[in-house]
């Protein structure tokens, strides 16, 4: 307040705000739920084979674009057909494939979108599969 009463509006001259950090989402997962068929356990040893279960990532042809695949994951309570692992050769990792993508793999020979899928994240599909890592 100045001697004659009146104020004196104050500016910030701080430093002026920015726009928050967006961080992206974890692979891991969190609810107490299955995301694909909303299994729920009921005791902790279903709770850590449901997480164990959800580690995996699986593979399954795309309803809305022929000839693509989804990325996803499952438990081992999901109405699924049949399911082939992919593993690297070397270390053991890698997806599963599932629906009519596991029907048309043979041992050794994955499906033709589950290969291309297989490519663009990184792994070597032949002559063996081996993950980003080998």
């Amino acid at each position: 307040m100045r001697p004659d009463g009146s104020t004196v509006k104050r500016t910030s001259s701080g430093p002026t705000p920015t726009a928050p950090v967006v961080v992206a989402p974890t692979t891991e997962w969190s609810s107490r739920e299955c995301p694909s068929c909303g299994h729920e356990p009921s005791t902790r040893e279903e709770s850590a084979q449901l997480r164990a279960d959800l580690s995996v990532l699986g593979l399954h042809p795309d309803p809305d674009n022929p000839g693509s695949v989804v990325a996803g994951r499952h438990c081992r309570t999901c109405p699924r057909r049949r399911v082939v692992e992919v593993e690297c050769t070397r270390c053991g990792d890698g997806p599963t494939v599932t629906g009519d993508l596991a029907e048309d793999s043979t041992p050794g020979s994955v499906a033709y979108p589950a290969r291309r899928w297989l490519v663009a994240v990184g792994r070597s599909t032949a002559p063996e599969l081996v993950c980003p890592e080998h």
